[in-house]
């Protein structure tokens, strides 16, 4: 029931980003279809009036599933750090079938869950840049045209999209939703497991004895 719970969370997050950044890979390929002087500044406020919906719907996503998204990845690291720490104690073949089953599938199950969902909601940041990118770059051209002529509010237009800070959906405004968050949760996942792990064997009382036994017969010669 928990996984499947936290899948429909997680696919329903993904759509939604998916959506908002497809729809600004379309504004970008719209500005790539106008030349220099047809890029004029009605069709420059179009397109960034365009751009300001996007935005909006962004962070209302922002504000409804911050929360929840932050708390379905934590879950999800958590199972997968236990899982992984029991896979690493024993081996799967200490496990009766359907326990193996169950947890190979739990396993897949929560990392395809935060690597799908920092995937796609981290083709946003991408998609934002792209954008701003392209709109500078076909401003600037009709700035070097030699027919073009430039108002200074194309300029002002031009300086504040650049400008924007970049905008990154996060968790609780605490763990950025990018791709490179991937490889940090998983460096972390594995570093923190193994350490608890560790730890948890040297304070085994089999192990204290069996190390005190040979430092005594170590001794003894």
């Amino acid at each position: 029931m928990y996984p499947c719970l936290t899948n429909i969370v997680a696919l329903f997050y993904s759509s939604l980003c998916w959506r908002c950044s497809f729809y600004i890979k379309s504004l970008t390929d719209k500005i790539a279809q106008y030349s220099p002087e047809e890029f004029e500044r009605y069709h420059q406020l179009s397109i960034l009036k365009e751009k300001k919906k996007v935005y909006d719907v962004l962070h209302k996503l922002q504000d409804v599933f911050s929360v929840p998204v932050f708390f379905m990845i934590l879950a999800n690291v958590l199972m997968c750090s236990a899982i992984t720490g029991g896979l690493l104690l024993k081996t799967l073949d200490d496990f009766p079938i359907f326990l193996q089953i169950d947890l190979m599938y739990n396993l897949i199950s929560g990392f395809s869950c935060i690597a799908v969902t920092l995937w796609i909601a981290g083709r946003v940041p991408i998609e934002m840049n792209t954008f701003k990118n392209s709109f500078y770059q076909k401003v600037h051209e009709r700035l070097l045209h030699h027919h073009a002529v430039i108002c200074m509010e194309e300029l002002h237009l031009k300086t504040d999209l650049f400008n924007e800070p970049d905008f990154v959906l996060t968790g609780c405004n605490i763990l950025p939703l990018k791709r490179s968050t991937i490889l940090a949760l998983v460096g972390t996942l594995f570093t923190y497991t193994v350490l608890v792990i560790n730890t948890k064997v040297s304070k085994d009382p089999c192990t204290i004895a069996n190390s005190t036994r040979s430092s005594i017969s170590l001794n003894s010669f």
